[in-house]
């Protein structure tokens, strides 16, 4: 990346960072009403961008890849959900980590990427924040354990928004040391105010990200659903995990969920990677197969998955959506298409 698109990135950013907080306020007013968000989901926004693109600015901006939810509606446009928190892929292969990993080298790699995050990342990405007069405080979250997987980096802002329990005013940046990193693409990204960024006399300039494919992230989601209904009803969650039943259902009919139930090799490497780098204790993962999988919470805990995805509706969700029941309509339409699947690997 060139030194003058560096510096007009920068420059644009620190345009709108010195535009006052009233008239901050009613810009992220004018466009949450138009985008039927609350005001903090657009400010938000603006930060959860603003950071992507300092991370992207780092000279190791390549051994990232973003991923999670927040990539589909960010870096693909695919989902309605409001993007919060920045899910990072880490290329252990850069830390001289490759191929399986046996339980040694796996505790290795987690220190080593929890050091490279605590004693060198974290440092550069203050830094970038820095230089752009970002009013924010970062910390990483402590652990009792030197080989915490994922590191999590919490980057409080100055909010001018009301807030709401739902979308507290930070950025949560977690960096995956286990996590898959290929397949990935180019994308670009802008925030929601982007929109009005020609009224206010600004450019707008895309952030270059590198985005996990979404026909992954489908097939993770799938998994780690799957994964969470086969746990003792003690040990199963609910709380902010109905996101992952409005992801996949958004993404299910599109060409990339096509191709994700079509691609047998990327289903089973998943499995494979799940199994070996990511193990849950107690989780059956011949089960991930086609014939197995399970989308629907049980019924002893579907009132509490009901609930949180009342409160993501209401509060992260903008334009239509699905009712709860007609969801797990579609959740059961899914299972069918990947319980009849036919893969060589069975």
């Amino acid at each position: 990346m060139d030194s003058e698109d560096h510096g007009t990135k920068y420059e644009i950013m620190v345009d709108w960072l010195n535009i006052d907080d009233e008239r901050k306020k009613l810009v992220y007013e004018q466009v949450a009403a138009s985008e039927n968000l609350p005001p903090i989901a657009v400010e938000k926004d603006f930060w959860v961008t603003l950071v992507l693109q300092s991370v992207f600015e780092l000279e190791q901006a390549e051994s990232f890849v973003f991923k999670g939810g927040t990539s589909l509606s960010k870096g693909w446009n695919l989902i309605q959900r409001f993007s919060e928190d920045v899910d990072l892929a880490v290329d252990r292969k850069a830390f001289g980590f490759d191929g399986n990993l046996g339980s040694s080298r796996r505790t290795k790699l987690r220190k080593a990427i929890r050091e490279f995050v605590q004693e060198e990342f974290t440092p550069l990405l203050i830094d970038n924040l820095q230089k752009i007069g970002a009013d924010v405080e970062v910390e990483i979250w402590k652990s009792e354990n030197s080989d915490e997987d994922p590191s999590t980096i919490e980057i409080r802002f100055s909010s001018v928004t009301d807030p709401l329990k739902y979308l507290p005013p930070r950025v949560l940046v977690e960096v995956n040391a286990r996590s898959l990193f290929e397949p990935y693409e180019e994308r670009e990204l802008t925030p929601l105010i982007g929109s009005v960024f020609a009224q206010l006399e600004l450019d707008l300039i895309p952030a270059k990200i590198l985005c996990v494919l979404p026909k992954r992230t489908f097939l993770e989601k799938v998994f780690l659903l799957h994964e969470e209904f086969q746990k003792n009803s003690d040990q199963m969650r609910a709380e902010r995990l109905s996101r992952h039943l409005y992801d996949i259902e958004s993404l299910m009919d599109t060409n990339h969920g096509k191709e994700a139930l079509e691609d047998e090799e990327l289903y089973l490497d998943i499995i494979h990677h799940r199994k070996h780098l990511t193990k849950i204790s107690g989780i059956d993962y011949k089960k991930h197969l086609p014939g197995t999988i399970h989308l629907i919470p049980p019924e002893a805990s579907i009132k509490q998955w009901q609930d949180d995805y009342k409160v993501m509706q209401e509060s992260m969700i903008h334009g239509d959506s699905l009712s709860f029941d007609e969801l797990m309509d579609r959740m059961k339409v899914l299972m069918g298409r990947i319980n009849q699947l036919e893969f060589m690997g069975k």
